[in-house]
């Protein structure tokens, strides 16, 4: 909603991280744990879909995961990822957001 006019339109947000950095596995017997710490960036791009002003607003900003997870051995080529917890602070405008990542999935190696 538009504060200034109280009219009400639709708005579509894309965010992409792009991160790299090291990560530590403890390999057990049928299971693996692991954390990692990141660095990278994040782009976000904000499209307001306002028929009278339409924008587009995108920004680039320094980005980090911190965060582990995870891995059951399913086979010999396959893990189950059980969980994977991370800490996803951005720094957009010059000010700090905190966001959370959770995820599970199947791993083919």
């Amino acid at each position: 909603m538009n504060l200034k006019t109280g009219r009400v339109f639709p708005a579509s947000v894309q965010r992409y991280d792009v991160l790299i950095g090291p990560r530590y596995n403890w390999r057990l017997s049928g299971v693996t744990p692991f954390v990692h710490a990141m660095a990278g960036i994040t782009h976000m791009r904000v499209n307001f879909n306002d028929p009278l002003v339409p924008s587009t607003k995108a920004e680039t900003s320094f980005a980090m995961a911190l965060g582990g997870g995870l891995d059951v051995h399913a086979g010999e080529h396959f893990d189950i990822r059980v969980v994977q917890v991370d800490y996803l602070p951005t720094f957009f405008n010059s000010s700090h957001q905190n966001n959370m990542r959770v995820g599970a999935g199947i791993k083919i190696k």
